[in-house]
């Protein structure tokens, strides 16, 4: 059985990212509709939980900042596997209580990453350097409690952090998952990492 990744995204804005999840052997389904709208209430994160209890794992790119949320704090009390990307990361640092900043390099580039040995990005990429391509706008200004760096740029600043089952990349490896085996690492990792959900 394909794992089935939820993906906290718009219709028509996934396609990438479903076939990056397509590709690494998941089934994709786009978490769109009541319950993931904007600013959810109490009754809409508790439906958030109760669709994502449905699912194995958490893909998220980033898009809606109150759905994003709320589906953080879902996949953490269900215990779900998450990867985070681009805008996600943001995200996700603002919602473990962390703070964003300017970025001094904005802007789409391809870039040298230096990843920490032994951390989870680590071994589902097998390097410690790697490519990383996409825009950005923001940098992680102070990381919220319990995130840990695992990955650097090259020139400076923070481009990823992960803590328990979640990993959160400051870069869309969607866009070359087809092409590079460090981005397609990522989806593969998070296929594998809720297969063990399904398992369990």
């Amino acid at each position: 059985m394909r794992p089935l990744i939820a993906l906290a995204d718009r219709r028509g804005h996934s396609e990438p990212l479903c076939e990056a999840v397509e590709a690494a052997g998941g089934e994709p389904l786009i978490l769109d509709g009541p319950g993931s709208g904007p600013g959810p209430g109490a009754a809409a994160a508790g439906d958030l939980v109760s669709r994502l209890a449905r699912t194995d794992g958490l893909l998220l790119p980033g898009g809606d900042d109150d759905r994003d949320i709320a589906a953080i704090a879902a996949a953490r009390e269900l215990g779900l596997p998450v990867l985070a990307v681009g805008r996600g990361t943001r995200i996700l640092n603002v919602a473990f209580g962390g703070s964003l900043g300017p970025h001094p390099r904005a802007g789409d580039t391809v870039r040298p990453v230096d990843v920490m040995p032994g951390s989870r990005l680590h071994a589902a990429t097998g390097r410690t350097r790697l490519e990383a391509a996409g825009c950005r706008d923001q940098s992680l200004a102070r990381l919220g409690p319990g995130l840990m760096v695992s990955a650097i740029a090259a020139g400076g600043g923070v481009e990823a952090v992960e803590t328990g089952d979640i990993i959160a990349v400051h870069w869309h490896p969607q866009d070359r998952a087809a092409t590079s085996e460090t981005d397609a690492a990522l989806f593969a990792d998070l296929v594998e990492r809720s297969a063990r959900t399904v398992a369990a």
